[in-house]
């Protein structure tokens, strides 16, 4: 956030502590932090509606948990 994406300035924020504010236009976070293991229905991705993002870039694929119930499987097809 400090380095290349420092242009986007105040319009971008991080995800921590899986609190989201869908106020911003661009959004860091971990998978981890978007997953309620839980309650899915609370999920914070679940804030965003599914047809919130025009892109989503993930740097998880290759992870050990790319099995097709992972959580981040389940992220990536609700905004799909």
């Amino acid at each position: 956030m400090r380095g290349d994406f420092s242009p986007f300035g105040a319009t971008m924020t991080r995800v921590e502590n899986r609190k989201v504010d869908p106020s911003y236009e661009v959004f860091f976070a971990l998978y981890q932090s978007m997953v309620d293991s839980d309650d899915d229905a609370r999920s914070p991705y679940r804030k965003f509606s599914p047809g919130f993002f025009d892109l989503v870039i993930v740097d998880e694929c290759h992870r050990g948990s790319a099995e097709d119930d992972a959580a981040w499987c389940r992220v990536l097809d609700y905004w799909g």
